[in-house]
């Protein structure tokens, strides 16, 4: 990591410790007993991380989730008798815009462990009919890291 001091200003700034993207998809090859199989499903993500201080890091993460229609149906559930029970109502996407923390501890009884945090809120989506949306998550997490 290359730091850049201003002695003027008192301002540290660090580069970019990482980045990265990633793409995951999901398919669903048979039907259940019901005789239906749930939509595709896709996640799109994109971070930056940085490293201000040793052991401690910030990090910025763009997501982006698709599930398509599902296929099949079954047949006690009408879909006149309430759109929920359509499934060209299925389809959905939310994107979503999440920053972290991440501590690792280099010595003493916790050695190799990690805690992180990240809070993510969501930014837009698209939603057929009555579906409900996400608005915010937080995920805490602590992991061993073995070297």
């Amino acid at each position: 990591m290359k730091t850049l001091n201003n002695k003027k200003s008192g301002i540290t700034t660090s580069d970019i410790d990482s980045a990265g993207a990633q793409v995951q998809g999901k398919t669903f090859l048979g039907r259940n007993d019901e005789d239906y199989r749930l939509g595709n499903e896709y996640t799109f993500t994109s971070w930056i991380s940085v490293m201000p201080v040793e052991s401690f890091s910030l990090s910025l993460r763009l997501e982006r989730k698709q599930f398509e229609r599902l296929s099949g149906m079954n047949e006690h559930m009408h879909s006149m008798m309430s759109t929920t029970h359509d499934t060209k109502f299925s389809t959905r996407r939310f994107d979503s815009v999440l920053v972290g923390a991440n501590y690792i501890f280099r010595s003493g009884a916790l050695e190799g462990h990690r805690l992180a945090f990240e809070y993510g809120k969501l930014a837009g989506f698209d939603v057929n009919d009555f579906q409900l949306a996400p608005t915010e998550t937080m995920v805490f997490g602590w992991q061993k890291a073995f070297q």
